[in-house]
């Protein structure tokens, strides 16, 4: 079981990555998410990998199969492929379950989600795996905020004085 928070994320990708099959990640900040979600296909793909794989969540419910087709195909450069999965509810845990149960490593797969509640299936399902994590976005702080700004600009190797991120910010 592992249950990251926002300031493990970086931790994660550094050394859980190689040996987890998926992160779903929830709460109502979506452009967050889409970020942890690009960040996380960056670093599956590397710089010359393919494109990642993206799946409606609310598509799960009627062709589940696809989702393991994905996870379990083989990339054509070599290395793993991500997947991300935007607005999967608790209807897609059926298609997801399989991935959860699986022990042997596949495609990095990210699932986005609203807020999920404690008592949430999906969320527990992910939460009891052994290959899949799980990250809760909450309302950020400012210095979060900036601190989030920072690493995405870090990334592309943009350094931004503190004037500059305060401006950013204004507008």
């Amino acid at each position: 079981m592992t249950v990251l928070r926002e300031d493990q994320f970086d931790q994660f990708l550094a050394k859980g990555l190689a040996r987890m099959n998926g992160l779903l990640i929830h709460g109502d900040d979506t452009s967050a998410a889409e970020s942890f979600a690009a960040r996380i296909a960056r670093e599956v793909s590397g710089a010359d990998g393919e494109a990642p794989v993206r799946l409606d969540g609310s598509s799960l419910s009627g062709n589940g199969g696809r989702l393991d087709e994905e996870f379990r195909s083989i990339s054509l450069l070599g290395g793993r492929r991500a997947i991300i999965v935007t607005g999967a509810t608790e209807l897609g845990l059926k298609a997801i379950s399989p991935l959860l149960q699986n022990s042997s490593l596949g495609n990095f797969v990210v699932i986005t989600s609203g807020s999920l509640t404690k008592s949430s299936k999906l969320r527990d399902a992910v939460e009891k795996s052994d290959r899949f994590a799980a990250l809760a976005l909450y309302e950020a702080k400012a210095e979060d905020l900036a601190r989030r700004v920072q690493g995405i600009w870090a990334a592309d190797g943009l350094v931004a004085r503190p004037e500059a991120l305060e401006r950013f910010f204004e507008l």
